[in-house]
């Protein structure tokens, strides 16, 4: 299958990053925004249709009462990786800057932890913080009067038990980022290693 989207095809979506700045900036309860148009249409409908045929078998589940989810960040179609490559490409990042005022991003070509992430029938994800450090960098010192959250957070009228950390959650906060990270990697391997032989 042959992909050819290429960046300045999101010249428009380029231009607009000083009016949705404000949009950003402003929004509540927390900064952010919904961009409906950002991507070809046609290049999403690729993106979905890849994505619906990844093999059960090659993906990595995770079911818990927090988060029912599937993902894989390998084995991904060209229209996926087109995307990903156009998202995680400087011009990208710089229009992400501009919006978001946080400078220096970087992209991760392997996309480790965040390739494709695909929601299962039933499944879902409570609101959370992911990580903000990748196992290639160190921790973000806290600005002055920043409050850091616990990484699940209640939805207003929602149950605070989603807030509660479990014995596994008081685990992670022990184990330093770069160990936690060689962890899971080690798990994704063991994980892939077994749909391999399954496949």
């Amino acid at each position: 299958m042959h992909v050819d989207f290429q960046l300045h095809s999101l010249s428009g979506l380029f231009a607009r990053a000083g009016s949705l700045r404000d949009e950003y900036a402003s929004a509540k309860p927390w900064p952010h925004i919904v961009i409906n148009d950002a991507f070809p249409e046609k290049l999403l409908d690729m993106v979905a249709a890849e994505c619906t045929a990844l093999p059960e078998a090659h993906l990595i589940t995770t079911n818990t009462d927090r988060l029912v989810k599937q993902e894989i960040s390998d084995g991904l179609g060209p229209a996926t990786q087109h995307l990903l490559s156009l998202m995680g490409s400087a011009r990208f990042r710089e229009f992400v800057s501009a919006i978001t005022g946080v400078r220096e991003l970087l992209s991760d070509p392997t996309h480790k932890f965040a390739g494709v992430h695909r929601t299962p029938a039933g499944g879902f994800a409570k609101i959370h913080r992911d990580f903000e450090v990748h196992s290639t960098t160190t921790r973000r010192v806290a600005a002055s009067g920043e409050r850091r959250v616990r990484y699940w957070a209640a939805r207003p009228g929602e149950d605070q038990w989603i807030e509660r950390m479990s014995w596994q959650d008081h685990l992670r906060a022990l184990i330093p980022d770069p160990l936690y990270n060689v962890l899971r990697a080690a798990r994704d391997r063991i994980s892939g290693a077994h749909r391999s032989k399954t496949s």
